[in-house]
């Protein structure tokens, strides 16, 4: 890839981010400044480069999140018109814990729609859904193609897995798109917490990033089979997982999530962690503190120059954060670890633009 060599015209000294569109796996930051008639280089590893992950996406489809699908309808229908609607049978009445609601059929909605009484919330979950999609498949899993699955469906406790999304997929997928499904009166977790947890017995590292709005019922039974399968984990009984719980929406009640983040269970052994999807700069930042500065992450690793000129050895292994200095012609780096004969090229700089040329 060409890029645009303009690191001699760096004030001495300027420190330098890469972009997070242009860090390659397995890098969570790379930065730089000229010094002297070189580039001090300073890397931060977002997960070991050596360790193969499967991905997860796991997005809440009960009622209390309906809004967000884009799936309810805000405004007011006058009494008249709601009459009329009932002689026409278009409404129906559901008891759903103690209260009574009244429901529209689709031609009512349509019909209020179409007269301007009523519209439909914003679909907030489709591009959060696309996002993390993205960033699973370009940086953390292995196949680049994460698994996208809706849980909370009804009544509460099953799920439609919709598959693995390949890379080139995953910016356009539609949410709901045509899958069929109906929204849970009130969402259980376990169950598909279970499932996955089953089904990482076919790969050595799973990534499940959870959406939610934190109103799961089943919480006292999670935080127990959590405690459980860490144990597990840490003996080696079951392969590795990492949950990721991110809030959604403006009720998410953080509570539940806070205190599955907060179990004492087995050491080392961080199996749950939470986000509010508002408070993320950047989705690496639900990965943040998985690798340690001084963690080894790799028996060894060669840094190369853009020259495929040795920069840089770590022969007693790699740990979380590595520095090495690049002649000031070197506009991107390889890293080659220990065992891989593949090298993963970052660059430093922007690609050039036609208007650059």
């Amino acid at each position: 890839m060409a890029l645009k060599s303009s690191i001699s015209g760096i004030r001495e000294g300027q420190e330098v981010t890469v972009a997070g569109d242009l860090l390659e796996r397995p890098f969570q930051s790379v930065s730089f400044h000229k010094t002297g008639k070189e580039i001090e280089v300073e890397c931060r590893f977002l997960l070991p480069p050596t360790e193969r992950w499967s991905t997860c996406l796991a997005v809440e489809a009960s009622e209390s999140v309906r809004p967000l699908w884009g799936r309810a309808l805000t405004g007011d229908v006058p009494l008249p018109v709601q009459e009329r609607y009932h002689q026409q049978g278009w409404v129906s009445e559901e008891n759903r814990g103690g209260r009574l609601v009244r429901l529209y059929c689709a031609e009512a909605c349509q019909d209020a729609v179409g007269r301007g009484l009523l519209k439909w919330t914003p679909n907030r979950i489709e591009p959060l859904v696309q996002g993390f999609l993205e960033f699973l498949a370009a940086r953390v899993d292995d196949g680049e193609a994460p698994s996208l699955v809706y849980w909370g469906c009804r009544p509460g406790d099953t799920w439609v897995d919709l598959g693995r999304i390949p890379r080139a997929k995953c910016g356009k997928v539609s949410v709901p798109g045509g899958e069929s499904f109906s929204f849970g009166a009130s969402s259980r977790l376990l169950p598909l917490v279970e499932h996955l947890v089953a089904r990482s017995s076919e790969v050595p590292r799973t990534l499940v990033v959870v959406l939610t709005d934190g109103r799961f019922a089943d919480l006292e039974e999670l935080q127990s089979y959590s405690s459980n399968l860490a144990v597990l984990i840490k003996g080696k009984a079951k392969n590795f997982l990492k949950f990721v719980a991110i809030g959604v929406g403006p009720d998410v009640q953080p509570e539940a999530l806070v205190s599955l983040r907060g179990l004492d269970i087995a050491p080392n052994v961080n199996l749950w962690d939470f986000k509010l999807a508002s408070d993320l700069e950047n989705l690496q930042d639900i990965l943040a503190g998985m690798v340690t500065d001084d963690q080894t992450v790799a028996p060894g690793a060669v840094i190369f120059d853009a020259k495929g000129r040795k920069a840089a050895e770590f022969k007693d292994g790699l740990p979380g954060k590595i520095t090495f200095r690049l002649p000031l012609d070197s506009p991107m780096f390889s890293l080659q670890v220990a065992g891989q004969s593949a090298k993963v090229a970052q660059p430093l700089l922007n690609p050039l633009r036609k208007g650059d040329l």
